[in-house]
């Protein structure tokens, strides 16, 4: 996936070489599938330090988001429909160690 990046809430990141941005999901899982998404607010610095990746039980990446790829101090949405009844592994990496928020700005993130 290739995330835009905006100053504005709520972009969402179809799982497609081309994101469509949208203020409600952009997609509709079937029954055997349920929607993963991510909203992710970097702090200071984000481009730096931030860097957060899901797998699945194979170890097969879903999303593998490194350092440098995210812009500092911006809101990003990902979603993905991911098959029900499946294991998936999600970690976020602060390289510096020193967290995404409070000290630096308000980094965040949430899981639904």
């Amino acid at each position: 996936p290739y995330p835009t990046t905006s100053s504005s809430p709520s972009p969402y990141i179809s799982p497609s070489p081309y994101p469509t941005t949208s203020s409600s999901p952009t997609l509709s899982c079937d029954n055997d599938s349920a929607m993963f998404q991510l909203s992710l607010t970097t702090d200071s610095y984000g481009k730096e330090e931030t860097s957060w990746s899901l797998v699945d039980s194979n170890s097969e990446p879903v999303f593998d988001v490194g350092v440098g790829t995210l812009e500092s101090n911006t809101k990003y949405s990902y979603e993905k429909c991911l098959p029900k009844n499946s294991c998936f592994l999600f970690t976020i990496l602060d390289s510096y160690g020193d967290g995404i928020c409070c000290r630096y700005n308000e980094g965040s993130y949430s899981i639904t």
